[in-house]
This record gives C-alpha cells, structure tokens and sequence, in this order.
C-alpha cells in the first residue's frame, strides 16, 4: 500500500505530512483522532516490510524505547500494523538533530559538548540499567528540543538495540560477522563482529560523537569502509588538540579514556564518562 497524505492508519492516525525519508522507513507528522493533537508517525518501507528481519527490528526500536522512561529518550506511545505495514507513533519533536546543528556550525564549543554529552548519558545511564545497548548512537540519533531558555536532548532510534534480558533473546538475533551500527561512531568490538557487545560500546560511540563536536572532525575518517574499520580496530587513537590546537591537554586525556580500544579500559558508565568531562571543562578555557 502507498503512503499518502490523508491516509489514516489502524482507526487512529492521519497522515499530514512528511518529515523525513531514509532507506528503511519515513516519519510523518500526523493528528491522533482521538485525543486531536500531533504525533510524529515511522512508518517501515513497504518493501523491507515484508522481511520478517526488518519487522522484527521495527518491534525491536518500539519495545526498547518504550521501557525507557526518560525525558532524554524519545516517547513511544503506540505500535501497530496497518494492512500489513508497521508503524510506532511517538512524540512530535521540534527542533533539530545535532547532525543538522554540526552542518551548519561544523563544531560546538566544549561547553555545550559538555551539556549535550550529559543529556545523552542520562538516557544511555536509563538504557544500560535496563540492560539495553543501543549499537547505533550518532548525531542523527540525537535530536535537540527547545524548552524555553535552554533545549534538551533526546535520543532516538533503538532500532538495532541489543536486551541483555535472555527472555528477549529472540529480539536481537544476529549473524556472526554481520556488521550492526554505523561505521564511523563503531567500537572495535563491533567493527570485529563480536556478537555480545556490551554497554561500553555506546560509551565509545558517545566519545566519537564528543570529539566530532569539539573539533569538526571525526576521529576515524575513510572514503573506503575496509580503510576506516582498519583505522577503527589498528590505526593510531586521534588527539583531539592535534586538530584543534587550544584544546586543554585534559580533553586529549578524557577522549583516549572514552575510546580505549579495551572495553575495560574505557570509563566505568554513561555517568561518570559525562562527569568527567563536565568537571574538566569547569576548569578548562571554553574553546
């Protein structure tokens, strides 16, 4: 069935209008008919929604998202099927995602880093202890709300969340090698295609998405996918001041912690990660 502006989904969403498009699934702006307000409706490609992987991984972003209550995770209020096509209603967000924000500033001072990366720990902090990994944090999967004279982050996208709960284990099945993220912000771990990654991988991912703020750049960079998991798993750890001359050495210091290539070496959680840095910044000029 085609997607089209008007069309009402299972008796309770009708389509307004698009807000965005990607290879898998769109978001809609839609009116709830029964409580005649706004919702953002992700709608699965009616290709892909025949595949039972890529249904199960709609499911997938819904459950996970939904039993996270935090005011840094995005709503879920709804999942259904409408004539054979998948559908989660959420919160409508206005605003922007910090990839827009990065495009147009190219980089962030460390001090709104900081405030931003605190944002997004809470909501990794919420996820962990519910024994839910995300896998795919990047500044696309961040979007920034206005609230008055401040804005807050939420994060979004679950859909290749991993449950550390054995009763959800048919939820996350995945082929052994099979690559589950976004290259650039992958741990070694994942990159190596090491099934039971474990919380430190977002932690790792929440440190490529720092430096990327504070200094324009991503650490691992490559026009050619081999190159950059190379890069990822052997090459040289970046430093930061290396690329933005200025930055305290303390920086440099909380970036090789954040992306330690041993998991165990990494920082202990979302939380003291975000401290960390937010403590530095305290005491560091605000490049």
């Amino acid at each position: 069935m085609t997607t089209n502006e008007g069309r009402v989904l299972s008796g309770r969403y009708r389509l307004i209008r698009p807000v965005g498009h990607g290879a898998q699934a769109s978001v809609w702006v839609a009116d709830h008919l029964t409580l005649r307000t706004q919702v953002a409706v992700k709608l699965i490609d009616p290709e892909l929604a025949k595949r039972a992987d890529a249904r199960e991984r709609f499911r997938r972003e819904a459950t996970a998202a939904a039993q996270l209550r935090s005011a840094h995770v995005v709503q879920i209020l709804d999942h259904d099927i409408d004539n054979d096509q998948p559908f989660i209603a959420m919160e409508l967000l206005e605003g922007e995602d910090l990839f827009e924000r990065l495009d147009q500033r190219e980089r962030l001072s460390l001090r709104e880093t900081s405030r931003i990366i605190t944002q997004i720990a809470r909501a990794l902090t919420r996820a962990h202890a519910a024994g839910v990994v995300h896998r795919d944090l990047k500044p696309e999967n961040v979007f920034l709300v206005p609230n008055e004279d401040d804005e807050i982050a939420k994060v979004l996208d679950f859909g290749v969340a991993k449950f550390k709960d054995p009763a959800k284990q048919t939820m996350q099945r995945t082929r052994v090698g099979q690559l589950i993220g976004t290259p650039h912000y992958m741990s070694p771990e994942q990159v190596k295609g090491i099934v039971e990654v474990d919380y430190r991988t977002d932690l790792w991912a929440l440190g490529v998405i720092a430096y990327q703020c504070v200094t324009g750049w991503l650490p691992f960079e490559s026009e050619g996918v081999g190159d950059l998991l190379i890069k990822i798993t052997m090459g040289a750890i970046p430093v930061p001041s290396d690329m933005l001359p200025g930055l305290p050495a303390s920086f440099d210091a909380w970036f090789a912690k954040a992306c330690a290539r041993e998991a165990n070496d990494r920082f202990d959680s979302a939380r003291s990660m975000a401290k960390a840095l937010a403590t530095l910044v305290v005491a560091a000029p605000d490049v």
